[in-house]
């Protein structure tokens, strides 16, 4: 529970994910941690979205999934969330794949 604390606090999606499929811990099977499974994975990717998504102005969807190791139609429904809550500026550019991002000010 720790480790999964630190990788939260540090939004790293690898080590939560390596905590979670650990066969030692079982966290999985734990019922509690199941039903709040979802919601913390989707709060982390949130939080490692926005933090990713900063020092670019345009970056790739494709990108984004490959480096939170989710399918492309997760990433468009994260960055969308993003978006409608401004907590960054941009669209969306589904056609070609890309995220443009607009400096923040």
């Amino acid at each position: 529970m720790v480790s999964l604390k630190l990788a939260f606090e540090n939004n790293d999606i690898k080590a939560i994910q390596d905590v979670l499929n650990d066969k030692n811990v079982h966290l999985l099977s734990d019922p509690f941690i199941n039903n709040y499974l979802d919601d913390l994975l989707r709060s982390v990717r949130l939080k490692a979205l926005e933090a990713l998504c900063k020092p670019y102005k345009s970056v790739k969807l494709s990108f984004l999934a490959t480096t939170l190791n989710v399918n492309a139609d997760e990433i468009r429904s994260l960055l969308s969330e993003l978006i409608l809550e401004e907590k960054i500026e941009g669209q969306i550019d589904q056609v070609n794949g890309f995220l443009e991002l607009r400096a923040s000010e």
